[in-house]
């Protein structure tokens, strides 16, 4: 019966708790930190898990952040913060691994910088967690050097880039295999199977005998940084950080590729141009989906409003790709299917807008759904009308970037080097035969009274049947202002225009005819020429008619 009325001290409680782990229950209550840590281990009960990180039990704080976290409980950094000041090595990381992820970098690196004397006492698996959360801020480092450059405001560049491994590509590389060469660039090597398994997608597709090639896919960290989702979660990725690392970090020189696919962790499908974002969680469904953009389709959901003025808004009913047919609302499916010499059925791409879009087929399809697999007619439609010269390249997409930089420019420097940018993708794109890039730096060349080099660009473009370069070359020998003055060869290459019914080739030709410039002086003829050009919209040879009083 004493030994009943015995009380021990705290002091006493907690010895016998450490010595021998007994009396935890009222070690516990005594508020012993440890004792109710190992309550919470031995009875997975979280009050007494609550009490331990109450306690400041530096593995009972993690564990309680981590049980918070789960829950997505507001209150969750409090407990992982106080783990932190405590030294809790795991804690340590995760903070800075959710900076890294949020991609707060500079964040991150004062955080690290903070706490090296335990991030750098890590082991096991946490020390390569840690290692590839050290690449990523190095390469933040080289980003943030690189922004200190004097002259560099709205966008980063690399001043040597006046001589670049592009340049000397183009003139050691032959000519590509495939008349589309895709390159995958991944944000880490778990990826790389994902690349490999869109390349087998292809190849056990209907589309498998089309001109299209797979380089090795390249494993490019940088992507981690560089891209990101959008307001909307679809995957973007900054097009000058992106060039930069396509021409000075990965081993493959642009004019290799002529399409660009990244995939990255997370975010949604999209394709823009020549450059093509998927992630980890896209399946060949998805990517036979943006491949057929590649090939010229169009989707037959309802688009954004944005994108209905770029592709509905149309003067008259036509094809806008060869799935879909768009027309305004007041003409009818009847005129319609008059008009395509078919049955017509509706597609949602255009619903909201002023316009109407039609497919040629009832069913649904993968344009449409993406979980729908590529369809035997629409294959067919994709191998009818393919055009590989009208494919757009990626490195347009550069062009166009640096473009649109330039033109925003204030300061001399920054357009200089912004150029430099400019010239170079479209050098890419023109040694790929993309004949509008082989134009527009024919023009350029003219305009640097390079004349030699704009000949040789534009003689090629024009006879792989760019318009744009017939019409240069019509003007030149026309005007003799960089070529030798010869209207028969002008005559030649405004007809070459015409025969593609481009209405101002149709137009020049027409002007041919009317003055005997290099051609039969026909005014029958060159009527004729002026009426299909005013057919296609062309108010040129619409006030041409006028002037020779011929009803309009």
């Amino acid at each position: 019966m004493q030994a009943d009325s015995i009380i021990f001290s705290t002091s006493l409680i907690n010895y016998h708790f450490t010595q021998s782990q007994s009396y935890i229950y009222t070690a516990a209550k005594l508020d012993n930190a440890d004792a109710n840590y190992q309550l919470f281990l031995l009875t997975q009960d979280e009050l007494w898990l609550k009490k331990a990180a109450s306690l400041n039990h530096i593995d009972g704080l993690y564990s309680w952040y981590s049980v918070l976290k789960a829950q997505n409980n507001n209150n969750q950094h409090v407990w992982l913060q106080q783990a932190i000041n405590l030294g809790h090595k795991q804690a340590t990381l995760e903070k800075l691994q959710l900076l890294v992820n949020a991609k707060q970098w500079q964040s991150a690196y004062d955080f690290q910088q903070l706490h090296l004397n335990v991030l750098n006492r890590l082991g096991g698996s946490l020390t390569q967690q840690y290692q590839q959360v050290q690449n990523l801020l190095s390469i933040f480092l080289d980003r943030s050097e690189q922004n200190k450059s004097p002259g560099n405001v709205a966008v980063t560049l690399n001043e040597n880039l006046s001589e670049t491994i592009v340049h000397k590509a183009i003139q050691v590389i032959p000519k590509l295999k495939c008349k589309i060469t895709i390159q995958a660039i991944v944000e880490s090597t778990a990826l790389l199977s994902k690349a490999k398994q869109f390349e087998a997608a292809l190849s056990r597709s209907a589309l498998s005998d089309l001109s299209i090639c797979f380089l090795p896919p390249q494993v490019t960290i940088e992507l981690q940084i560089i891209c990101q989702p959008d307001i909307y979660n679809r995957i973007e990725c900054n097009l000058n950080q992106l060039a930069q690392t396509l021409t000075n970090i990965i081993d493959v020189a642009p004019v290799n590729y002529t399409h660009l696919m990244v995939i990255v962790d997370q975010g949604d499908a999209n394709t823009r141009g020549g450059l093509m974002y998927l992630d980890k969680l896209d399946n060949d469904s998805v990517f036979i989906h943006e491949l057929a953009h590649w090939l010229g389709l169009v989707d037959e959901y309802q688009l954004k409003a944005k994108q209905q003025q770029q592709l509905c808004s149309v003067s008259e009913a036509k094809w806008i790709s060869p799935n879909l047919f768009v027309a305004p609302k007041k003409l009818n499916v009847n005129q319609l299917e008059s008009l395509v010499g078919h049955k017509l059925f509706p597609a949602k791409t255009c619903v909201g807008s002023e316009f109407n879009a039609y497919k040629k087929y009832a069913t649904p399809s993968f344009m449409e759904f993406l979980d729908l697999p590529l369809s035997s007619e629409y294959a067919q439609t994709i191998k009818q009308t393919l055009d590989y010269t009208k494919t757009l390249p990626v490195a347009m997409n550069f062009w166009v970037y640096y473009l649109n930089n330039k033109s925003r420019a204030t300061e001399q420097s920054q357009i200089e080097l912004l150029d430099i940018e400019y010239v170079k993708w479209l050098e890419v794109a023109a040694e790929q035969q993309y004949t509008p890039a082989m134009t527009l730096l024919a023009q350029r060349h003219i305009e640097n009274s390079q004349n030699t080099d704009a000949y040789n660009l534009l003689l090629e473009s024009a006879e792989l049947g760019n318009v744009n370069a017939q019409l240069l070359l019509g003007h030149g020998y026309l005007d003799g202002s960089w070529l030798p003055q010869d209207i028969v060869k002008s005559a030649y290459w405004y007809q070459q225009a015409a025969k593609l019914k481009d209405p101002y080739g149709l137009y020049f030709y027409a002007k041919c005819h009317e003055m005997g410039w290099g051609c039969e002086f026909s005014l029958e003829k060159a009527l004729d020429y002026y009426q299909q050009s005013k057919s296609l919209g062309n108010k040129l040879a619409s006030k041409r008619l006028n002037a020779l009083n011929i009803p309009l």
